[in-house]
């Protein structure tokens, strides 16, 4: 798949270039803007939905905390003890 590459003006700073030079090879300013920054949010929103997304980060840090525990635990007391000091 080709590509386009998208011109900036000589005096951009480092990140602008870096930032062209991805969308000139992934769509990542479009998916932004039309995902998070200019998406309609219906009239129905409000504070409670922020409950459902709080549930789903602790949900994955309780998933991550948990690998990590099982990879490191101990079946037996005296090492148990061990680990926690």
């Amino acid at each position: 798949m080709a590509f386009q590459e998208i011109k900036v003006p000589d005096n951009a700073t480092i990140a602008q270039k870096g930032l062209a030079w991805v969308d000139s090879r992934f769509p990542l300013t479009k998916l932004f803007k039309e995902h998070m920054s200019e998406y309609y949010a219906p009239k129905n929103f409000n504070f409670w939905y922020f409950f459902g997304a709080l549930a789903i980060v602790v949900l994955a840090i309780q998933i991550v905390t948990g690998i990590f525990l099982v990879m490191n635990y101990k079946p037996d007391a005296a090492k148990a003890f061990f680990m926690a000091i």
